[in-house]
């Protein structure tokens, strides 16, 4: 066998693959080059590819665009074919330890109650409104209590509700208007 630089284009690519491999008793871990997040990297037709990818599509067959390779095993050097598997890019993050992942399993909060649907804590929210309230409340108190001594601040409150309100029947108006034509278009 020739030895040197170009010595790797002599070699069959799964054998030169296999070489940087040391087997456990699970995982295959990738004992060649890993890049800064721990992945393997391996050189193949002069371009430097991700091992776990490049064992799967030679292994296993091919990854559909837009999709990634999951280590089960949540190894990131583990190049074993049975520990790969192709999933969405939200999945491998969902399934990931990064913070998205850890996130997204929780089901209660910090204090222990269970998380709605929007992923957020009703009796937290509760409390937090309520204690707002409280360090605030005489501030609040206060305010209203200007305002009631102040007609031009009654005023000029009543006159931006109602020009609120004006913007808000204007793009009504507009709406109602383009269903109008619309309807009268497709008769």
């Amino acid at each position: 066998m020739t030895r040197g630089y170009w010595s790797h284009k002599c070699t069959d690519p799964l054998t030169r693959f296999m070489a940087k491999v040391k087997k456990t008793e699970s995982c295959w871990l990738w004992q060649g080059l890993l890049n800064h997040a721990g992945y393997g990297r391996f050189g193949f037709q002069y371009k430097t590819v991700a091992a776990h990818r490049w064992i799967y599509e030679q292994l296993i067959g091919s990854i559909p665009e837009g999709y990634e390779v999951h280590h089960i095993c949540c190894q990131q050097n583990c190049v074993n074919p049975d520990h790969l598997e192709v999933v969405s890019g939200r999945t491998n993050t969902l399934r990931s330890n990064n913070p998205a992942g850890i996130n997204a399993r929780k089901t209660h909060c910090l204090k222990g109650h269970k998380l709605n649907e929007k992923r957020r804590c009703p009796i937290c929210q509760r409390e937090n409104v309520r204690r707002w309230t409280e360090r605030h409340h005489e501030e609040l108190l206060e305010r209203r209590r200007e305002l009631s001594k102040r007609p031009e601040a009654r005023e000029k409150a009543r006159l931006y509700q109602n020009k609120r309100h004006a913007k808000n029947r204007e793009a009504y108006n507009a709406s109602a208007r383009e269903y109008y034509w619309k309807r009268k278009a497709a008769m």
